[in-house]
């Protein structure tokens, strides 16, 4: 069983720049071949196995390139150890069984395996279509499915390809056609040496200074919930490879809104995750108190806007006196001809009249008609005649 574990390699793109993929990858592919060697060791006849723990340097999940090349060499070199040891042991047990055979003696049934691990359905990456800004996001669902779904890396690789479309298409046929080959290139003969020659084609070489340029410049802010606003500020720091926790609290700290920032300036913190939680409690309980205040000023808004309405329906429409109103000249015919100001017919007064109030303008113009009317009927008359 020894000689069909693969010991990973480490082979990163830029050894001065290594990638969280490249890392993640990695540790997926040490991970998966410490768990087969921790099987194999188990299912020898003996004592007990105590399986010896990864490297403190990988257990550490380091950040910086630096760190991450020595821990990835312990880790190698740790599992090469424990491949010889458990190749060492399956000799041994093997010559032992082959010396109490030729003893005439029974030799032990070997222990039955342990069960086998349930299945994980997980979710299918993402498809990627090509465009520069969904680079990272598809490498990283895809680590994150081979760490459960474990494959091999031409395995990987080919799954990889296959969740590429649009305007990857072109590349991804070429890949293909590459991996068909009987010699295929050196960037699909492992998934690390894949995601690299992946990003060259995608990713954004100016990913990490535009990142840099953000954080520097205090361009990155809060803007809605704290959790959101600490979310982003790690992926840009992420990717200016910022590792150290009171430089991201630094930059935290230069963008929480102001009433935030008040309520926890006076306050110690004893590491970035206490800070983080403290930031986030706090910024829960303000949400929760403008909601109300929000609530109060709403309710007071709709109170002085029913009682203005409810006002307004009490009073009783005004009346447009207007259309009675006479001019000079109009009042000057009043008086001459001893009209009514009412009702504009002769022979009494306006605080005598019983007749209902009439525009005089209408009251001209039916007098007009009438006058139209009588001249009419004279030049018939006169025709007839």
């Amino acid at each position: 069983m020894a000689h069909l574990i693969q010991v990973p390699a480490f082979t990163p793109a830029d050894p001065a720049n290594v990638t969280g993929a490249e890392w993640t990858a990695f540790q997926n592919a040490a991970d998966f071949a410490d768990g087969q060697l921790h099987v194999g060791m188990a299912l020898l006849p003996g004592p007990a196995y105590n399986h010896p723990a990864m490297p403190q340097a990988y257990t550490n999940n380091p950040g910086n390139p630096t760190a991450r090349l020595a821990a990835a060499g312990a880790t190698i070199t740790h599992l090469n150890g424990l491949v010889i040891r458990l190749m060492t042991a399956h000799h041994a047990a093997a010559l032992a069984l082959a010396q109490a055979q030729a003893g005439g003696q029974q030799a032990a049934p070997p222990a039955p395996p342990p069960p086998a691990a349930p299945r994980i359905k997980a979710t299918t990456p993402t498809k990627f279509g090509g465009k520069t800004l969904h680079a990272r996001t598809f490498i990283a669902e895809c680590d994150n499915y081979y760490a459960l779904v474990p494959m091999t890396d031409e395995q990987r690789i080919r799954f990889a390809l296959q969740l590429i479309d649009e305007e990857g298409a072109g590349w991804k046929r070429n890949q293909l056609g590459l991996l068909g080959q009987v010699q295929p290139p050196a960037h699909l003969a492992t998934w690390v040496a894949f995601v690299a020659e992946f990003n060259l084609r995608f990713a954004d070489p100016e990913e990490q200074k535009k990142a840099a340029a953000l954080l520097n410049h205090g361009k990155v802010i809060q803007t809605t919930s704290v959790r959101e606003f600490i979310d982003r500020v790690n992926e840009k720091c992420d990717l200016a490879h910022y590792d150290g926790q009171e430089q991201r609290m630094d930059i935290i700290e230069a963008g929480l809104k102001p009433d935030l920032a008040r309520a926890v300036t006076a306050q110690r913190f004893a590491n970035y995750q206490d800070y983080v939680q403290v930031l986030i409690s706090t910024d829960e309980v303000l949400q929760r108190l403008r909601t109300k205040e929000q609530k109060k000023t709403f309710g007071s808004s709709n109170a002085t806007a029913s009682g203005s309405n409810s006002t307004k329906s009490n009073e009783k429409p005004r009346v447009d006196n207007s259309k009675f109103k006479l001019s000079e000249e109009e009042k000057k015919e009043h008086m001459d001809g001893h009209l009514c100001f009412k009702c504009h017919k002769p022979g009494h007064g306006s605080k005598d009249c019983k007749n209902p109030r009439t525009v005089y303008s209408d009251v001209r113009k039916v007098a007009e008609v009438k006058v139209k009317v009588e001249e009419i009927n004279e030049e018939d008359f006169s025709d007839r005649n």
